[in-house]
């Protein structure tokens, strides 16, 4: 999977980390099981849901206009992708097939003059 949120992924990460919390802290203190969301945010794979922001602005010291601004640039770049993806390059024409005998008669003449 194509990691679409890398940059929320790495500014939450190097928030978490300023704060001095594990994966594991910030996933139990959200209400996850295990710290594999985080793990999963953090690489870019998925983002946290909209109802966690205000939760990681006091446990991680999000700025949430600069989150928000961050929001916009990616969902803006996927969703540009989607509604407007880059035109396909046309294939190049295939060459005609020409025969052996065909080219060394052209480049050789001589050998086939009667």
């Amino acid at each position: 999977m194509k990691p679409i949120f890398k940059i929320i992924g790495d500014y939450t990460r190097q928030k978490r980390i300023a704060a001095g919390l594990s994966q594991r802290q910030v996933a139990q203190k959200l209400g996850y099981n295990n710290a594999q969301f985080v793990s999963n945010v953090e690489r870019g794979l998925c983002n946290y849901p909209l109802r966690n922001l205000k939760k990681l602005e006091k446990l991680i010291g999000l700025d949430l206009v600069h989150t928000r601004d961050l929001l916009v640039i990616e969902y803006g770049a996927n969703i540009a992708r989607v509604f407007f993806p880059e035109p396909k390059k046309p294939k190049a024409a295939k060459k005609p097939q020409v025969k052996a005998a065909t080219k060394r008669a052209v480049l050789e003449p001589q050998l086939f003059q009667v």
